[in-house]
């Protein structure tokens, strides 16, 4: 079992703010569900920014030392899983968002199952992974 500390939690949810919206140029934003180029720059950055957050708080802590050898393998693993599941959600919750939009399904009456629904679930599977990532490879 994972068990994650409240500052492990805190961290991860500004990781997740600061890498997904601060971090993510608006055209990206708008166009990440048809031009693969912007759906790799977004995430690219989103994975760097996660996996910059992650150092300075394990440095913060006084873990740095117990997760890089001469590799830094863990922090590497880090990088590559969350830079593959972020552009792997993104990759197909941009494009059912964007028709969603298109075609005027916002929201609807319960059960919600508009565009602002499936950004929920995007941003509950962003959290997961990098809950589950961080967990598994620093706890």
């Amino acid at each position: 079992m994972i068990e994650l500390s409240i500052y492990d939690i805190l961290m991860l949810i500004s990781t997740h703010l600061v890498a997904d919206f601060i971090l993510q140029d608006e055209a990206d934003a708008a166009n990440k569900w048809k031009d693969f180029r912007c759906l790799i720059r977004h995430t690219s950055l989103y994975a760097s920014a996660a996996t910059i957050f992650v150092y300075i708080h394990l440095c913060i802590l006084g873990e740095v030392s117990d997760y890089l050898d001469p590799s830094g393998w863990k922090l590497g693993v880090f990088f590559l899983v969350i830079l593959a599941m972020h552009t792997a959600t993104d990759f197909f919750t941009s494009k059912v968002v964007h028709r969603q939009f298109k075609e005027g399904h916002v929201g609807s009456s319960i059960p919600n199952f508009g565009a602002f629904t499936t950004i929920g679930i995007s941003q509950w599977a962003h959290y997961a992974q990098l809950f589950i990532t961080y967990g598994l490879l620093f706890e």
